[in-house]
């Protein structure tokens, strides 16, 4: 799905503080790493709904975490995905993101390990 992740006028330093991430963001070469020109909105928009086409064709169980108050990508709806994919919204949960100390941050921390655990 890395394909899809697009890091836009973002410091690969900011995502996350592990090295390691970082390093394999930096070398990953299906991540688009830069400013999106506005000319590519349509592209982006259409990689979008390739992504949910793949989501809904997957076999296993999928975890999307999203803020509910994203000023960057839209809050989906839950009565838009497959029974398999579950979808977790939080407050103020930074773009891109779920590092950081802020309560929100930590609920989804949690529930990405609750998640993992069930799906064993």
């Amino acid at each position: 799905m890395s394909r899809w992740l697009t890091i836009s006028e973002m410091k690969i330093d900011l995502i996350s503080p592990d090295p390691a991430v970082r390093r394999n963001i930096a070398n990953d070469p299906l991540t688009y790493k830069g400013r999106i020109p506005l000319n590519t909105s349509a592209q982006v928009y259409l990689a979008s709904l390739a992504a949910r086409t793949a989501l809904d064709e997957l076999r296993c169980d999928v975890l999307l975490v999203h803020s509910i108050d994203d000023a960057i990508a839209k809050v989906p709806d839950r009565a838009w995905w497959s029974k398999h994919i579950d979808l977790r919204l939080f407050k103020t949960l930074r773009h891109n993101c779920i590092d950081g100390m802020v309560r929100e941050a930590a609920l989804a921390r949690r529930a990405i390990v609750q998640f993992l655990q069930s799906t064993r």
